[in-house]
């Protein structure tokens, strides 16, 4: 059995060379209150454990009790007031054409071998992003994971 390298953390990745909008999206996460951390203060265990998903800009948005908005939610179409600020900032992203490879990675547990953690990696676009981000809640009872990493084409 593997040890558990870290919980209770979200991170969002992207590309983009409008540097202006990076600083202005820190901003958007801190107002639903994360702490957001950006590239290199990002603890090495979480980046070496997402190594093959961070690609250009990487922010953690840390909030210990983000997942208990997750037990909260009960229907796709009824988040609560947090989730439903990220889920608006996940939209925008994602429709915006200056981001490119947008990812956002929700996570319960992580050990240190993935092969034992539940990922579920899901194709997302804007207008699945709230249904993609319900599979999360404890509340879906289609499946489990113990991270769920949503990819944005």
């Amino acid at each position: 059995m593997s040890y558990v390298l870290f919980d209770c953390t979200q991170f969002v990745t992207f590309q983009t060379k409008e540097y202006k909008k990076i600083e202005s999206l820190k901003g958007d996460f801190e107002n639903l209150g994360f702490i957001v951390y950006k590239d290199t203060e990002i603890q090495a265990r979480k980046r070496a454990y997402f190594e093959d998903h961070f690609k250009g800009t990487v922010f953690e948005l840390f909030d210990q009790e983000f997942l208990g908005e997750f037990e909260d939610w009960k229907e796709v179409s009824q988040p609560t007031i947090k989730l439903e600020g990220l889920i608006r900032i996940i939209e925008e992203l994602a429709k915006d054409e200056t981001i490119k490879g947008l990812k956002v990675m929700i996570v319960n547990c992580a050990s240190e071998d993935q092969e034992e953690d539940g990922i579920l990696q899901l194709a997302a676009s804007a207008d699945t992003a709230a249904k993609d981000l319900f599979s999360m809640s404890y509340w879906n009872f289609d499946v489990k994971s113990d991270v769920v990493i949503l990819n944005f084409e």
